[in-house]
């Protein structure tokens, strides 16, 4: 099980300005020729935007999750189907197969999928399956022969909200330039900082806070994560 962006143009929760902000007096470019360079900065905000999907176990981007396993075992809910709880929340629906979504059952010999056509299986809350989208929850009626002998699923699905919040966008840009204060970039591109507290003590603190106010989005509690 993996998670992934959902498409090749994944974008980050802020940009370079956003994080080149928190440098009152840095008034340059950022060039290929730069102590730090555009490039590694777009990298930094990607890594920190990963990070801060990984730690509140949720996302404001479209992210895939990969091959996720479940078994059918929880009960069986009157009029709705086996209940199925997915790791994430606000799932894009409908699921579609041209955009990488699977939703797959374990026959015996072979994964079927239920976004296959060929299939002949049918999303809807009548039908072979349906999602509620905001609760991350998948229910599968039983009404295929070969539910009795096997529960096994495996799921590729796309999640995530279409907004990014500004205390997100603020925290993404925070922890960017945490880092750089750490860096050379600070001491070159900030002049005059000698009597300046220790960037090192301020960037904690910067990273601290970023940490408080991610709290209030954690969903469930990231593996071992920390900033």
């Amino acid at each position: 099980m993996s998670i992934e962006p959902a498409t090749v143009e994944a974008e980050g929760y802020c940009t370079v300005d956003d994080v080149l902000s928190f440098f009152d007096r840095f008034d340059g470019e950022v060039t290929d020729d730069s102590i730090v360079t555009e490039e590694q900065l777009e990298n930094r905000i990607a890594a920190k935007s990963s990070q801060i999907d990984s730690y509140t176990g949720h996302a404001w981007r479209e992210r895939r999750m990969v091959n996720e396993f479940h078994n059918l075992r929880g009960p069986y809910r009157w009029n709705s189907g086996l209940e199925l709880s997915l790791t994430r929340r606000d799932i894009r629906i409908p699921m579609d197969p041209e955009k990488g979504d699977k939703l797959e059952f374990w026959r015996g010999s072979e994964y079927v999928d239920f976004l296959d056509d060929d299939n002949d299986f049918t999303e809807g809350r009548n039908e072979d399956f349906w999602i509620e989208e905001s609760t991350g929850t998948i229910y599968v009626r039983r009404r295929r022969t070969f539910f009795n002998r096997h529960r096994e699923m495996r799921i590729t699905y796309r999640f995530g909200k279409d907004k990014v919040p500004a205390i997100i966008q603020e925290g993404c840009a925070q922890l960017v330039a945490a880092d750089l204060m750490e860096t050379d970039f600070y001491r070159y591109t900030t002049p005059g900082n000698d009597e300046a507290p220790d960037a090192s003590t301020v960037a904690d603190k910067m990273r601290e806070q970023v940490k408080n106010n991610l709290e209030t989005f954690k969903e469930v509690r990231g593996q071992g994560l920390d900033f």
